[in-house]
């Protein structure tokens, strides 16, 4: 969703990652996480997301994956930051300060979909331990549900 449609209160809602017939346990976090996106500006998950495929190496170069923490810790600053000013340059937004507060989280959560990102970083999850994995759906599932309470979708 946009930040205007975050901030808003706008009609238009995505719809969460659908992926048919996965059985691998990084399936079903996809799948899970893919929720999270409405509560995240399309335009922030389209700069971070490009910024990472931009900085990977040509794949026969033989060079290691390049992960900028940086570049994560910028866009999760950046994400309520611009639905705030969207909301303000609009003069318009309902349950303003709970839709910046989830975005930030959900962020972090759903970078977890991102190839190279941040959480390649983390042994537990580049292992893709079950329970590690599992966290990360538990924790999506309740940020989804306690997000529904307070700030729910106006359509």
């Amino acid at each position: 969703m946009s930040a205007f449609g975050i901030a808003t209160g706008s009609r238009t809602r995505p719809s969460g990652i659908e992926i048919m017939g996965g059985s691998k346990p990084a399936d079903f976090v996809l799948s899970a996480l893919g929720a999270l996106v409405k509560w995240i500006p399309a335009e922030v998950v389209v700069v971070y997301a490009g910024a990472v495929a931009a900085n990977q190496p040509a794949p026969d170069s033989g060079e290691a994956p390049f992960v900028s923490w940086q570049l994560w810790v910028i866009c999760l600053v950046a994400t309520p930051l611009y639905i705030l000013v969207i909301a303000w340059a609009t003069g318009k937004g309902k349950n303003l300060v709970w839709k910046a507060v989830l975005s930030i989280p959900a962020f972090a959560l759903w970078t977890a979909t991102i190839p190279f990102s941040l959480w390649t970083m983390w042994k537990p999850f580049t292992d893709q331990t079950g329970w590690f994995l599992g966290g990360i759906v538990i924790l999506a599932g309740l940020l989804t549900v306690v997000a529904q309470k307070l700030a729910p979708p106006e359509d």
